[in-house]
C-alpha cells in the first residue's frame, strides 16, 4: 500500500465554492496549518473567482479550482457548466481519495455536488454558521436552501454552542449527528503590540455595516464617552450604507474606510488600534472576533449569540451587559481610564492561542471524521 495510503494519516477534503469575505481566508489558514499536522493530508475544492485563489495556490498543496459564478445572476446563467465539474470533482476525489470532505459553508450550488460525493461514498460534514437569516442581510434570501443542504450531511458541525443549541431546538437535525467545535483564530499578519497609551484609546469596527450588526450603538457609546470627557478615536472599516451615522462619525473625527477591505488593508486597521468592537444587536458567531484575537487585540462585545462564549469577560475582553449604547460605554470607560487592561488582556490572548488556533480545529475535524464511517479506498497498484 502507498505510503499515503496508510491508515494512520487522514485523509481530508476542504470545499468551499464562494468568492470573497471571511471564509477565503479561513480556508487558506487551515490550508496553512495542515503542514503542521502530520497526520493529516488536506486537499481543497475551492472556487475559480476565490479572492485568495492566488494565495491558495502558492501553498504546498493539492488545490482544485472550480469556475463557478459572479453575482446572483451568475447562479443560474452558468447551470451549464454543472456537468464538467460534476465530472472534475469526481476525477480530484478518485485521486486524491479523501476519508471525508468538510464543507466550511454551504454554497448556492452545494446540492448540485451532493451526489457526486455519495457516488465516491465519501462521507461528508458541513458547517452551519448561521442557524437563522441576518435583518438586512440579502444572502438571507438563500437561507433556507443553503441549511437543507448542509443538514443533509452525514455530520453536521457549527462554531458555538449556542448555535449548536439553536440547530436542536430547530428539530431539524439528530444530536447525535450533530457537533459543537469552535471558532478558530484568523492568522492576521503581524501586528505591532499595544504601546503604553499616550494619547486617546483607539477602538475599531469592522466588518459589512448592517443594521443588526450596532454600528449606531458604538457610535452612541463612543459620544457618550466622550461627554464624560474621555479621549477615544474611533475607526470603522467595512462596507455598506452609513445613512444618517455619517454626519456623526464626521462629528467625531472617525477614521472611516467605507469600502470592502482588503486583508491587507485588515491587518493595517487592526495594527493601529488598540480595542475592536462587536456591538451586534444578533450574531450566531462572530469572524470580526477571530480577526481581533489573531492579532492580539481585546474585544468589547454585546452579550448576543455566542459573543459570549468567544469573549471571556474579564480575560479576552469586555462582555456589555446589556445590548445598549450605554452598556457599551461602559465598558469603553473602563478600557479608557485603565490602560494596563489592553496589555492584560492581550497577554491572556495570546496565552490562549493553541486553543484557538487552526491547527488545533484542523484536528477536531479528524476527530469529528473519525465519527461517521470513514471510507477507505482500495490500494492501487
Amino acid at each position: 500500500m502507498p505510503e499515503s495510503l496508510t491508515p494512520s494519516i487522514r485523509r481530508i477534503m476542504l470545499v468551499y465554492l464562494g468568492r470573497r469575505g471571511a471564509m477565503p481566508l479561513f480556508m487558506r489558514d487551515l490550508l496553512r496549518a495542515a503542514p503542521h499536522a502530520p497526520q493529516i493530508a488536506v486537499s481543497a475544492c475551492v472556487s475559480a473567482h476565490n479572492e485568495l485563489l492566488a494565495d491558495i495556490q502558492a501553498l504546498d498543496g493539492d488545490a482544485l479550482p472550480l469556475p463557478t459564478f459572479h453575482g446572483g445572476a451568475g447562479a443560474v446563467a452558468n447551470l451549464w457548466r454543472a456537468p464538467a465539474l460534476r465530472a472534475a470533482l469526481g476525477r480530484h476525489i478518485s485521486r486524491f481519495q479523501p476519508e471525508f470532505v468538510v464543507e466550511l459553508m454551504p454554497h448556492l450550488w452545494s446540492p448540485l455536488f451532493e451526489s457526486v460525493f455519495a457516488a465516491a461514498g465519501v462521507p461528508r460534514m458541513c458547517l452551519v454558521h448561521d442557524t437563522a437569516p441576518h435583518p438586512g442581510d440579502i444572502t438571507a434570501l438563500a437561507q433556507e436552501w443553503l441549511l437543507s443542504s448542509a443538514l443533509r450531511a452525514q455530520r453536521v458541525l457549527t462554531l458555538s454552542s449556542f448555535a449548536r443549541a439553536q440547530l436542536l431546538r430547530s428539530g431539524r437535525v439528530e444530536s447525535d449527528r450533530l457537533a459543537a467545535l469552535f471558532h478558530p483564530d484568523f492568522m492576521v499578519a503581524s501586528t505591532p503590540q499595544a504601546r503604553q497609551r499616550r494619547e486617546a484609546l483607539s477602538v475599531m469596527f469592522l466588518g459589512r455595516v448592517l443594521p443588526y450588526k450596532g454600528l449606531d450603538l458604538l457610535v452612541g457609546a463612543v459620544e457618550q464617552a466622550r461627554a464624560l470627557g474621555l479621549d477615544v478615536r474611533l475607526g470603522v472599516f467595512g462596507d455598506g450604507p452609513l445613512g444618517a451615522l455619517e454626519s456623526r462619525l464626521n462629528r467625531l473625527g472617525a477614521e472611516v474606510r467605507n469600502h470592502w477591505l482588503s486583508q491587507a488593508e485588515i491587518a493595517d486597521a487592526l495594527g493601529r488600534y488598540e480595542v475592536v468592537a462587536a456591538p451586534h444587536r444578533e450574531i450566531t458567531q462572530s469572524g470580526v472576533v477571530a480577526h481581533a484575537f489573531g492579532a492580539g487585540r481585546p474585544v468589547i462585545a454585546t452579550p448576543v449569540g455566542a459573543l459570549p462564549e468567544q469573549v471571556e469577560h474579564g480575560v479576552t475582553g469586555l462582555v456589555a451587559t446589556q445590548c445598549t449604547s450605554e452598556s457599551l460605554a461602559s465598558c469603553i470607560v473602563q478600557f479608557a481610564t485603565d490602560a494596563s487592561l489592553v496589555r492584560r488582556y492581550a497577554e491572556a490572548i495570546r496565552a490562549r492561542a493553541t486553543r484557538r488556533s487552526m491547527e488545533t480545529f484542523l484536528a477536531r475535524l479528524a476527530e469529528e471524521g473519525s465519527i461517521i464511517a470513514p471510507w477507505r479506498p482500495a490500494a492501487t497498484a
